[in-house]
């Protein structure tokens, strides 16, 4: 009986110092709410991608080539996402290419499915280039030879200062690497 009354007068307790106005059932306000609503997946042949990226000129550009059925893409792009958060107001672009539709092993709803779920709010493409030429030049300017996942970094310049292929490197030396760009101007 004690062990009742203890409980029921811990519950009054507990009823009568709780906050007004809380209700339990609405959540906290996200002030990135509507922000997956505006997450698109725009598809993009090779010049269309390309032209994108070089208009990014003046800024420290992050091209992230990804797809969803790649387990290490899916656990590298949280990065993209938090390098996003973090520079973009200091000049950086990020910009996601997914190779997604390209195989039967993932297709555009996937992707998009994937992009809300990161609130990955930068550009990002839908590869649809299926010719060999659109490859090459692919390959050529970003240095992808077809290893998933990849990234590019290009200075302000335009110029490319890094990808992923030749020079592989942790979250932290990417992060450092688009400070130090950052800070050219």
């Amino acid at each position: 009986m004690r062990v009742w009354r203890l409980v029921l007068v811990l519950g009054l307790v507990a009823t009568s110092i709780a906050p007004t106005g809380c209700d339990s059932a609405s959540p906290a306000p996200d002030k990135r709410r509507g922000a997956e609503e505006s997450i698109t997946l725009t598809p993009a042949t090779y010049a269309e991608f390309d032209r994108v990226v070089r208009s990014k000129k003046g800024s420290v550009v992050l091209v992230d080539i990804w797809a969803t059925w790649c387990p290490p893409c899916r656990q590298a792009f949280p990065h993209v996402v938090e390098w996003h958060n973090r520079y973009s107001e200091l000049g950086l672009e990020c910009i996601s290419l997914s190779v997604d539709g390209q195989n039967d092993r993932g297709d555009r709803a996937d992707a998009l499915q994937f992009l809300k779920a990161q609130k990955a709010t930068f550009t990002n493409f839908l590869w649809v280039s299926s010719t060999e030429e659109a490859g090459r030049e692919l390959g050529h300017r970003y240095r992808f030879a077809n290893m998933l996942p990849h990234q590019v970094v290009f200075g302000r310049n335009g110029q490319r200062v890094w990808n992923s292929q030749e020079e592989p490197m942790p979250p932290n030396g990417v992060d450092r690497l688009i400070r130090d760009e950052l800070e050219k101007k």
